[in-house]
């Protein structure tokens, strides 16, 4: 009884929701942000568990526009190739982090119509690309670090690791 909700094409050009509209998200943070949004509005009108399927691919094309964005606002200041990649890498790492958390914590606070917290499970796992697999390893770290201060377990949302033998199959 688990709707498996279509992020990605949701998120393609914009959508209105409760009669705003939104934008494309420019940013992975945002990304995160918004989705979680839209996933605390569509489980206000259901009943049953929630499922975005293989968010490491809906959200791997926001954090590449991160990473783009840093890269040419960095460019002013760091003219070094190799010092500039490294910046514009660990600023998308951290807006990857900072918007999976934003996720966790308002699906772990935010009661829906039934006075619960909505039953949300997101996949990943399968993305080859490299955003993809960095969106991976930082939601995997980022619920292993705990939520807030006491670093609690998120409850939700639930964790399901896809896996293939040829795409995550071998250590490393």
């Amino acid at each position: 009884n688990c709707c498996l909700f279509d992020m990605a094409n949701v998120f393609n050009g914009g959508f209105w929701l409760n009669g705003v509209h939104y934008t494309e998200p420019k940013t992975v943070q945002a990304a995160f942000s918004v989705g979680s949004d839209l996933i605390i509005a569509a489980t206000q009108n259901q009943y049953g568990g929630f499922t975005v399927p293989e968010i490491d691919k809906i959200m791997g094309v926001y954090a590449e526009r991160s990473y783009n964005k840093f890269k040419n606002d960095l460019y002013t200041y760091i003219k070094d190739p190799d010092l500039l990649e490294e910046a514009a890498l660990a600023r998308t790492r951290e807006d990857i982090r900072q918007g999976y958390q934003c996720l966790e914590t308002k699906l772990n606070s935010i009661n829906n119509s039934l006075g619960q917290v909505p039953f949300v499970t997101i996949s990943l796992g399968l993305g080859t690309g490299k955003w993809e697999r960095e969106i991976t390893k930082c939601v995997l770290e980022t619920r292993l670090a705990g939520i807030g201060r006491e670093k609690t377990t998120a409850i939700f949302p639930k964790i399901s690791f896809l896996h293939r033998s040829e795409v995550n199959g071998v250590p490393g």
